[in-house]
């Protein structure tokens, strides 16, 4: 028969506690975290930092290219508040400003003696998935909401820039951004969500500190994408017609736009 070792063994049995919803025996992910609940994702988990004595959220990727591309995009918007452009509103300051959840820290465990499906680790901090508003809010609260969500949206589009050739438009797709008189940065690689819809937004903390999540569907503007990660519910005519026709679609600021026009409906 096959011999298996002990270490074998137990990291066979750490993977089932981790990948099968087991709660009641928590496994641990890099010797710190202590996986200790499910969401709705299999692929998210609810953990504690037992090094931090915190709870945060562990996002797993079975492969490198999604796990770069969401850690590329976090980092890009954590980027505006490292550079102070940032200020406070009376609701526990800047740190109230977040567009997406902080990152806190990029696990890699993948390697030839690795048994582990899903190796690569993004850890976040942790939110809540609320309503984004409730009945018995005001209207001043609901244009509240509205306001951080328009926000979030707006600093992926200003804030994050996509360089990797992977996402990059074809030569066609750049002389149609480049002529595009309404584009304001014309000639950069700037980020579009693509699928933007209400469980795509957070909350973290009190008050309305409303964070854009999911970033696996992000694409740069002016690529040209024969396949697209999407809502139906939210997606923009454009990406309809596009995937009934069968012909490529041109990604644009404007897919956010509507899918965010629906939401704020």
């Amino acid at each position: 028969g096959m011999f298996v070792s002990h270490e074998w063994l137990a990291a066979v049995t750490d993977l089932n506690r981790l990948y099968t919803g087991d709660t009641n025996i928590p496994g641990t992910v890099d010797g710190r975290y202590c996986v200790r609940g499910s969401t709705c994702s299999e692929y998210v988990k609810f953990a504690f930092d037992t090094d931090d004595s915190r709870n945060v959220v562990l996002k797993f990727f079975e492969a490198r290219e999604p796990w770069e591309l969401e850690a590329r995009v976090l980092v890009g918007l954590s980027r505006i508040f490292e550079r102070g452009q940032t200020h406070s509103d009376g609701e526990g300051g800047g740190d109230s400003l977040h567009a997406a959840p902080r990152l806190l820290e990029r696990i890699d465990l993948s390697g030839p003696r690795s048994f582990t499906p899903l190796p690569y680790v993004l850890v976040l901090e942790e939110g809540n998935r609320a309503p984004l508003v409730a009945t018995q809010d005001s209207e001043l609260e609901r244009v509240a909401v509205v306001s951080r969500l328009l926000r979030c949206v707006r600093l992926l589009h200003e804030a994050v820039e996509l360089e990797d050739d992977l996402y990059a438009p074809t030569p066609r797709s750049v002389e149609r951004a480049a002529a595009s008189e309404t584009d304001e940065a014309a000639g950069r690689s700037i980020a579009v969500h693509c699928d933007l819809k209400p469980s795509h937004f957070l909350r973290v903390g009190r008050h309305y500190g409303w964070r854009l999540i999911d970033f696996g569907s992000v694409r740069r503007e002016g690529a040209e994408v024969r396949s697209l990660e999407y809502t139906r519910a939210y997606c923009a005519p454009e990406v309809a017609e596009a995937e009934a026709s069968g012909r490529p679609l041109v990604v644009t600021r404007a897919i956010d736009v509507w899918a965010l026009g629906l939401i704020v409906y």
